[in-house]
């Protein structure tokens, strides 16, 4: 995440910096000794003397635990960028990638599992509810690349520049639909026509989960996944209809 050289702190306040030390697992139990510098308007320094003691065993990288935090794409863009989305050349589209790369692998260093799996900050990029070219949409029923890579593992290794708790772990949740956002996607309709959303839940239920059964690498294949139906709503006449769809699905899909 971002590294902050220099900030202003009003006179008579306080202010928190976070700071991670990660050790290797082989390292001998000791004692550790070392200073932080603080420079103050880049005159008067002041030390601060760390001591951090090495026990002599290493935390296992499995978590009992188990977490699912939401992430969103626009948060991360509004925030580092200063726009909720980004057009997808080359070059933006890296920055967002290791943006968004970046915020999944601190969390899972502190045992926590994100959710929410889309390349949704940008712009004409497969989503991983479906790939947008300009304004054509075609459903894909399965996750985009980018979740594929947290759920088996690739993301939390020393190739993509991480170490630390959950190395070479994967994720192991996957919410299809987070916040109900597959209600935005038309599932009522298949190539421009209106089948109903009975057998929209039935089509694209099944293809989810027969991509999962059938297609998924292996690690990818064992992650617990749900239907995420809707969040928050007060229309319960609308939830209770959708569920009973839900519930008629015959074939794979019902697993969801």
């Amino acid at each position: 995440l971002e590294l902050h050289e220099a900030f202003n702190v009003t006179a008579g306040e306080s202010q928190m910096i976070w700071v991670d030390v990660y050790l290797p697992r082989d390292l001998e139990a000791q004692d550790l000794t070392g200073d932080l510098q603080v420079q103050i308007g880049g005159g008067a320094e002041h030390t601060v003397p760390v001591r951090l003691k090495v026990w002599d065993f290493a935390l296992p990288d499995s978590t009992a635990s188990r977490t699912m935090v939401p992430i969103e794409g626009g948060d991360i863009l509004r925030r580092f960028i200063g726009q909720n989305w980004v057009h997808c050349s080359v070059q933006e589209s890296e920055v967002y990638r290791r943006l968004w790369e970046r915020h999944w692998q601190v969390a899972w260093r502190h045992r926590i599992q994100l959710v929410g799996g889309s390349f949704d900050g940008c712009k004409n990029y497969q989503h991983y509810m479906g790939e947008i070219t300009g304004d054509l949409e075609v459903l894909k029923d399965q996750p985009e690349q980018l979740y594929i890579e947290r759920m088996n593992g690739s993301t939390f290794t020393p190739a993509r520049n991480y170490s630390g708790p959950g190395e070479n772990q994967s994720c192991d949740i996957f919410p299809l639909g987070l916040y109900g956002s597959w209600s935005r996607r038309k599932w009522d309709e298949r190539n421009g026509t209106n089948i109903g959303m009975q057998a929209g839940f039935e089509y694209h239920l099944n293809n989810w989960e027969r991509w999962f059964t059938t297609a998924a690498p292996p690690k990818v294949a064992e992650a617990d996944r749900f239907f995420y139906l809707i969040d928050e709503s007060e229309n319960y006449a609308q939830t209770e209809e959708w569920a009973a769809m839900c519930k008629a699905v015959t074939g794979p899909g019902s697993a969801l």
